[in-house]
């Protein structure tokens, strides 16, 4: 399955992805949430950005203003709180109000989820989700 989330910009479809700098994890999840393609790590090594925003089209979402500065196709966020920042966002049309995607990534790897609907197969995704989430929290 490979849903993308789309955005009418200019009467054109254009399918929004992210780089969200290691200042903004939490915007980075939310963004996930609304189902956004958001590449997000907490420490990115030199060239690495220019990659991904340049060889995979992404947008740059970032605070810090020399960052920003060298991207054609980046975002300087300047609130410290997710919802004004998805809301500076929005205020620059990359952002849709279509809610139909949401909760439909990883919220950790930001791959797309499947909907199971065997009743075998969720019992043994539900045990395997236990016996992460004991060994990692």
């Amino acid at each position: 399955m490979n849903m993308k989330v789309f955005l009418i910009k200019g009467g054109q479809m254009v399918d929004e992805r992210f780089l969200v700098d290691s200042m903004l994890g939490k915007l980075a999840k939310w963004l996930r949430v609304m189902g956004y393609d958001t590449h997000y790590q907490p420490f990115y090594r030199t060239g690495e950005m220019d990659h991904l925003i340049e060889g995979e089209r992404r947008w740059l979402v970032s605070r810090h203003r020399m960052t920003v500065s060298r991207f054609d196709n980046a975002v300087l966020v300047i609130s410290n709180h997710v919802d004004e920042q998805l809301r500076e966002l929005q205020k620059r049309n990359l952002l849709s109000n279509d809610r139909t995607e949401w909760f439909s990534r990883c919220l950790s790897c930001n791959k797309f989820l499947i909907s199971i609907k065997n009743p075998e197969a969720l019992e043994t995704v539900k045990a395997l989700a236990k016996q992460y989430q004991i060994k990692n929290h």
